[in-house]
């Protein structure tokens, strides 16, 4: 119950704050309620979907569009200001560095997050097994 209410709190503060000239939502999280939107949902939809597929219900990973294998997961609370949305399959590798985690992208880019490693790959396997989910949900068809 108590992860019922904290997903249930995170879609009720994305449904409040999709607007685009709303300064709570954060450049991110407008960002990617605008893609959500473009592929026929918005970011509650998505961690609705995300929840009942897989239970996770705290720094949900979504799936922004399927057909495109698009797996974002977010590196902080998402109501955080400083939270920036990852797309899981364009992470070449996760490196450990002090108290943040540098992130190396497929096409050579890096940037360095204020999150420790733990998190950023607890997010990362979270994002895969959504991913391995939405796959499987494909083959038992």
């Amino acid at each position: 119950m108590k992860n019922e209410k904290l997903l249930q709190d995170m879609i009720d503060w994305f449904s409040e704050h999709d607007q685009a000239n709303n300064d709570f939502m954060n450049h991110y999280g407008y960002h990617l309620n605008e893609n959500c939107e473009y592929y026929g949902s918005s970011v509650s939809g998505r961690l609705k979907g995300s929840y009942s597929l897989m239970g996770f219900s705290y720094k949900t990973p979504i799936v922004v569009s399927e057909q495109d294998n698009m797996i974002f997961f977010p590196t902080s609370s998402p109501r955080l200001n400083d939270c920036s949305w990852i797309n899981v399959n364009n992470i070449r590798s996760i490196d450990k560095n002090d108290k943040k985690t540098t992130i190396i992208f497929t096409n050579g880019e890096e940037i360095e997050i204020e999150a420790s490693y733990n998190i950023i790959k607890n997010q990362y396997f979270k994002s895969l097994q959504l991913n391995s989910a939405l796959k499987n949900r494909k083959n038992d068809k």
